[in-house]
């Protein structure tokens, strides 16, 4: 059976990207390199046939690095895209029958989403919104 991360924690893990990277927002690409930091999203991303190391570079060079900037305090703001990443997770969920949108959730929203940074990666691999339904149901 494969762990479940709930949303909050990958929004957590989302922020710390963001942070890492330098970025003054969160948006979909630090999502999805969230989700690659936890169990559950890894095994499910390793069972598909994705090569974890190579999806984590692919983000990060699509991701430029500031570093050199000053560290922001408080909250970052979350882009409107990936708000709407999220808001969709939940939809999903509740289409499933869940009330606590999780890993698999977010997973499919960011999917559904063609044009987000996230799809555009994953798409190429073979992982796309209908095949990763498919795969889950």
């Amino acid at each position: 059976m494969t762990k479940t991360c709930h949303i909050k924690d990958i929004i957590q893990c989302a922020y710390q990207e963001a942070m890492l990277l330098g970025h003054r927002y969160v948006g979909t690409k630090h999502i999805l390199l969230g989700l690659l930091r936890e169990g559950g999203s890894i095994q499910i991303l390793a069972n598909l046939g994705i090569d974890l190391n190579w999806a984590r570079q692919a983000v990060r060079k699509q991701t430029p690095n500031h570093t050199d900037l000053k560290p922001v305090r408080g909250q970052l703001p979350i882009t409107i895209r990936a708000r709407r990443i999220l808001d969709n997770a939940t939809k999903e969920a509740r289409l499933q029958g869940c009330d606590d949108p999780d890993n698999v959730h977010v997973l499919m929203a960011l999917l559904k989403d063609a044009n987000s940074a996230s799809a555009k990666i994953l798409n190429p691999m073979g992982i796309t919104y209908d095949t990763f339904k498919h795969t889950i149901a």
